[in-house]
């Protein structure tokens, strides 16, 4: 399953409203009929995505659209068009434009890169979920930071593609990533996170001593996800595959381990859901997982683990000593 740090519907909007503002259509008109109920126009510009009176159609794929399709050939800028109901295109609102869901599914993917590019140096990426209602008082995968960080991101890409010169672009960008001109000038998100004025609720440093990094398998198909805790005791670098060989709800489901990412398996068929009251299993070496959800054969997290020997030491410079 993709990860979504943010949704680019109410996300978006909570951070700033006039996002949907920026969908920048173009009305189309003079249209030629072609034959049948098919109509065309001419020099229509790049056309990513056509709207009848606000609502998508489906994009066809010659220049015969069936009913509710359009085609648009680039090697001439010519646009193709069937509308629902057969009729001519006058008798409609025809605009043209970019996929509007699928341009704020990119710019929340772009926005999510670069979030992780300025935080991987102190924090585990992909940032690790949390667990609702026990951690996230919103039911929600992620911290509101995170969330909030990568809606404004998505955003300020939206925008400044849009028009450059708009000032909220700037705006937008400042309060994720900016670092202090003068006193009392706040700084972004970015930076306080850098600086340890705030923090994640569930997250743990990136290499941080016996501790580890979850990487949530690409295909995953569920929604379910695992809360990994604990100090790791080994004595080396691993990297372990914790993968769902049973499907269900915790308790149901069960899982099985590699040590060695999934080239031969350590443990097949255990439980999801300790015997006793708690909801944390553990897996090895001090570390423990919760499963939340209902699980899908198949899914994997790769856990990389860090043992507590693996501190990096600099050597000193002068009177001082920096360590890691």
């Amino acid at each position: 399953m993709a990860i979504e740090y943010c949704n680019v519907n109410s996300d978006l909007v909570s951070v700033y409203r006039p996002i949907e503002e920026y969908k920048n259509l173009k009305t189309l008109t003079g249209w030629e009929l072609v034959s049948g109920n098919v109509y065309k126009k001419d020099q229509a510009g790049f056309v990513e995505m056509v709207y009848e009176d606000g609502v998508p159609l489906t994009q066809g794929n010659s220049t015969t659209p069936a009913a509710g399709e359009f085609y648009y050939k680039a090697s001439t800028d010519t646009l193709y068009l069937q509308c629902t109901d057969s009729a001519d295109p006058a008798t409609h609102t025809i605009e043209s434009g970019l996929d509007w869901d699928a341009f704020k599914q990119r710019c929340r993917n772009d926005a999510q890169e670069m979030l992780e590019a300025w935080l991987r140096s102190v924090y585990a990426t992909p940032f690790q979920k949390v667990i609702a209602p026990g951690q996230s008082y919103n039911a929600r995968d992620y911290d509101y930071i995170i969330r909030r960080a990568t809606a404004l991101l998505t955003c300020y890409l939206i925008v400044s593609h849009t028009n450059s010169e708009d000032p909220a672009a700037e705006k937008l960008y400042k309060q994720v990533f900016h670092e202090p001109q003068f006193e009392g000038d706040q700084p972004g998100i970015v930076q306080q996170l850098l600086s340890g004025k705030m923090t994640l609720r569930t997250q743990r440093s990136a290499r941080e001593p016996g501790s580890f990094n979850v990487y949530e398998g690409a295909n995953n198909s569920s929604t379910a996800y695992v809360e990994v805790t604990g100090t790791y005791s080994g004595a080396n670098k691993e990297v372990w595959r914790l993968q769902i060989d049973n499907g269900g709800a915790p308790g149901t489901a069960t899982y099985k381990l590699s040590y060695d990412q999934g080239a031969t398996w350590d443990l097949e068929g255990q439980p999801t859901r300790p015997s006793s009251d708690g909801r944390r299993v553990r897996i090895g070496n001090d570390i423990w997982v919760e499963f939340v959800g209902t699980f899908t054969v198949g899914d994997y997290w790769d856990i990389e683990l860090f043992p507590s020997t693996d501190a990096l030491v600099i050597q000193p410079v002068g009177a001082f000593k920096l360590e890691r």
